[in-house]
């Protein structure tokens, strides 16, 4: 078994962490365990991840990701309901930053998607 670490900084102008090495990484590994742990350092919210992995056999090839990681949700909107995903999106990021958190544990794309779906009332 061999150990990866991965630190992943929120991006202030999106409010997201940039996962694509990760992606990528796990394509053609056989991940077996992933240890979060959670920092700010230089005031910048951070994610450390430290990975189990195994080497795929040869003939494996890349894994696929799952279809939930792989859907734009977004796209499943029309025009006014992309414009709402977008606020809410940009909330989210704000909300996140403040509680030094994450955006995908305030609420993940699909999460975001099928609220905006449902359009709820205003509550004022």
């Amino acid at each position: 078994m061999k150990l990866k670490i991965f630190t992943l900084r929120l991006n202030p102008a999106t409010g997201l962490f940039d996962e694509g090495e990760l992606a990528s990484f796990q394509l053609a590994k056989d991940v077996i365990e992933i240890s979060e742990h959670f920092l700010v350092h230089e005031k910048t919210p951070t994610l450390l991840l430290v990975l189990r992995y195994r080497e795929l056999p040869d003939g494996d090839g890349a894994r696929r990701q799952p279809e939930a990681a792989r859907k734009d949700w977004r796209a499943e909107l029309d025009a006014q309901g992309q414009r709402i995903y977008d606020e809410f999106r940009s909330w989210r990021g704000r909300k996140a930053k403040q509680e030094g958190l994450p955006p995908y544990l305030i609420l993940n794309n699909r999460e975001l998607a099928e609220l905006v779906m449902k359009h709820p009332a205003n509550g004022r």
